[in-house]
């Protein structure tokens, strides 16, 4: 049994006889279908329902699910006529005033033929990003980095981003959370690149830096800031409390002298665990999948944010991401 059909199951349980709707935009679609060519989607009794904006001929539509093809907007509201909706979506739930319902137990990590997904892509990014440094030269600004590499990611078969590219150049890297501007790289700049694109529904996230250039001290504290890295592995394991990631991460950039604003790492793939911050209760488990994120900024001059992707295995740990290896 695939993960749909697992997850399907669940939330069927989970649902009591009650619609659960959700937009194809909503984070859970991709975990539940392979189709995303709907307006919303309907779980009921067992049975799925897309409501389309018209007819189409989609072949990932399975024999036991249903296509209505009537105004979505119109069959929504018949629908909420008769029977209570439930969704986790925003816009749902203030414009058609469904209740609330809590999904993230079920979508909080991925199953075994997911991760495989998950493998598929991040080697792809790997080799994206490794075809569009190629490109980046001094004299661009940061928009036109960002355009390369973006361009890169798609033309190798990401569909869209979770969020977009950002590429900031010298000063500019020392901005934690920045955003790509019209800085011109020089020689001596540090390149911080930060690229999240969806592959199969899945997002998958990549943090990298690019020296122009390196002087003996920059490199030192490169190399310190990098052992972060090694000093976390030994923790990386199911049954770990992810706020313990946290804090030897945290306690480490701050005993070399530095801080960072921002959490530690977050959950890979749209998945809802776990998220690596001070007094976060989740936990480390089989299959768990995250963005491991730490930063190290210093004011107007230059930061470090390196994001590796980890998937914790039976007893230990991978990186699923090899660019710059």
């Amino acid at each position: 049994m695939d993960a749909f059909e697992i997850r399907k199951k669940l939330i069927i349980k989970s649902l009591n006889n009650r619609f659960l709707v959700i937009t194809s935009e909503d984070k859970f679609a991709s975990k539940i279908t392979k189709s995303l060519n709907f307006a919303y989607l309907i779980i009921k009794e067992g049975k799925i329902t897309y409501i389309v904006h018209k007819a189409q001929d989609d072949n990932s539509i399975s024999e036991n699910e249903k296509i209505v093809t009537m105004d979505p907007e119109g069959t929504l509201l018949k629908i909420k006529g008769k029977d209570k909706i439930f969704s986790p979506h925003p816009d749902l739930l203030k414009n058609f005033m469904a209740e609330k319902i809590d999904l993230d137990s079920i979508f909080r990590k991925p199953y075994d033929d997911e991760i495989t997904i998950i493998k598929d892509g991040a080697a792809l990014l790997d080799k994206a990003l490794e075809n569009s440094v190629n490109n980046i030269s001094i004299g661009m600004k940061e928009f036109e980095i960002k355009a390369e590499i973006d361009y890169a990611i798609s033309k190798i078969g990401f569909e869209s981003f979770s969020y977009p590219t950002v590429v900031l150049v010298g000063e500019r890297s020392s901005i934690p959370l920045g955003r790509t501007g019209q800085r011109v790289l020089e020689n001596g700049d540090i390149v911080q690149i930060d690229v999240s694109p969806i592959y199969k529904g899945y997002d998958l996230s990549i943090a990298r830096i690019i020296f122009t250039e390196i002087d003996q001290d920059l490199k030192d504290l490169w190399k310190k800031y990098n052992k972060v890295f090694e000093i976390v592995t030994q923790y990386l394991r199911p049954g770990v409390q992810a706020d313990k990631i946290d804090s030897i991460t945290r306690g480490y950039i701050s005993q070399i002298g530095y801080s960072y604003p921002h959490f530690s790492g977050y959950p890979l793939g749209g998945f809802t665990s776990p998220n690596i911050y001070p007094g976060s209760n989740d936990i480390l488990e089989r299959n768990s999948v995250f963005i491991f994120s730490p930063g190290l900024y210093v004011n107007n001059k230059f930061g470090f944010r390196i994001k590796r992707m980890v998937h914790i295995t039976d007893n230990s740990f991978e990186t699923l991401d090899k660019f710059g290896e």
